[in-house]
């Protein structure tokens, strides 16, 4: 959903948030329970910075309260501690954090003033595991570049707490992939990009699925880092991690088994066939145009920068993505918002992709690629980056379990958008008990 950067704008985010998990309470009922399970599960710290969002009271003892997330809590990321606490403890888990980007968003308010020419996407399910995405569009990106302000200002914010925003899993990211139209409603401002920007662009997408190889080899550790947190001593002392490029592609290449299996034991009946040789199809890009080799390069000078020179490069990538932007050249903010999200952890870097899965897919709303050979790219690229999921979840948990089963059937029916992709071709059956 889309709040404006305003008191107003987050109350509504925390209650629409929190009465999305009732069972259709009135708001004052919803705001009392939250009050007592701040006073059952929390310090009073927690109810006051309650309060001052829900009744627009400044936060004037914010800097003498330390509103950390892991204070009283042993350990350093949260998915960790949804792993430690009990599954009736992790509500509370959720709720801390959700006060905790309310309190931080309330924060930048109260110190530069309200601006409804921000508007922050945010999203993100009310399951605990889930993590919340928070897209910042300016409308008047000419006039300064307040999305990377206000994102260093959040970021650094948590930093002064001894964590960082994907330790809580919340993700920030400048939105400069959308425009406003005559509704004032966010559309897709890329329509077409050339050719050349598709194979300029495949080394940044084979890179993000070099990144998924990497999180399969930590997902089996049963450690809990995300591998975009940069944490890679982990990884270096694990043989396993000597990224040869013989080794990518037998990991790529591993596509047949992954279909078996699904076949086997996903509820999508699907042409393995055709799935297969199409995503033969979208590999021999990579290849004939040599983005294997370009994408090693590039991810070895992203394993190599620690977090703060991460985040710090992604607001000079931002300034890039704001300039191309304003300049309207839609080529050159294809390639710029995807080098720029590759220092960050959304799941998709291509804007297209995020049109496609997010907008079209998930939102149901209209994208129309009119242009055949655009077309092709497009699908191409969200095969790829929905493959690299595939093969991450298939190489990292056991076989036939829940979660495995749920993630595969999850990015299968994405992969299945380019391989068929008119939706009413994917045909969902019940597997015989």
């Amino acid at each position: 959903m889309q709040y404006p950067l305003t008191h107003a704008g987050v109350r509504l985010f925390l209650i629409n948030t929190l009465h999305g998990i009732e069972d259709n309470l009135v708001i004052s009922s919803v705001i009392e329970k939250w009050e007592k399970f701040c006073d059952e599960h929390l310090k009073s710290e927690y109810k006051d910075l309650l309060h001052a969002i829900i009744e627009n009271k400044k936060l004037d003892h914010y800097k003498k309260t330390d509103y950390c997330f892991f204070k009283y809590i042993n350990c350093d990321e949260y998915h960790a501690c949804l792993k430690v606490y009990k599954h009736s403890e992790d509500r509370f888990l959720w709720f801390k954090r959700l006060l905790c980007l309310c309190g931080a968003i309330k924060l930048y308010i109260d110190k530069y003033s309200e601006d409804e020419n921000v508007i922050l996407t945010i999203a993100g399910s009310n399951n605990t595991d889930s993590d919340i995405d928070v897209g910042v569009f300016y409308k008047t990106y000419e006039k300064s570049n307040k999305s990377r302000h206000f994102i260093k200002f959040i970021e650094n914010h948590f930093l002064s707490r001894h964590y960082t925003s994907l330790d809580l899993d919340i993700e920030l990211y400048g939105d400069y992939i959308w425009k406003l139209n005559s509704k004032n409603e966010l559309i897709p401002k890329i329509t077409e990009f050339s050719h050349d920007t598709y194979v300029k662009c495949l080394p940044i997408v084979v890179c993000g699925m070099m990144r998924n190889f990497y999180q399969s080899i930590i997902d089996k550790s049963n450690k809990c880092y995300d591998v975009r947190r940069l944490m890679f001593k982990e990884l270096d002392d694990n043989p396993m991690c000597s990224l040869t490029e013989k080794k990518l592609w037998d990991y790529l290449h591993n596509t047949e088994s992954v279909l078996k299996y699904c076949k086997e034991n996903i509820d999508i009946n699907f042409d393995m066939n055709l799935t297969y040789k199409t995503i033969k199809s979208a590999l021999n890009e990579i290849n004939v145009y040599g983005s294997d080799k370009s994408a090693k390069i590039m991810f070895n000078k992203l394993i190599n920068r620690n977090y703060i020179n991460s985040i710090n490069t992604y607001y000079k990538k931002l300034d890039i993505c704001r300039k191309d932007y304003i300049a309207n050249d839609n080529d050159k903010l294809c390639y710029s918002v995807s080098d720029a999200l590759l220092h960050r952890a959304e799941s998709y870097i291509f804007p297209t992709t995020v049109y496609m899965i997010v907008y079209k897919y998930q939102m149901k709303k209209d994208y129309v690629i009119k242009d055949p050979k655009h077309r092709a790219d497009v699908y191409t690229i969200s095969l790829l980056e929905n493959l690299g999921y595939l093969l991450r979840f298939y190489n990292a948990y056991n076989p036939n379990t829940t979660k495995k089963n749920k993630k595969l059937k999850k990015y299968l029916s994405r992969i299945l958008l380019s391989v068929v992709p008119e939706k009413g071709n994917m045909k969902r059956t019940r597997k015989a008990r």
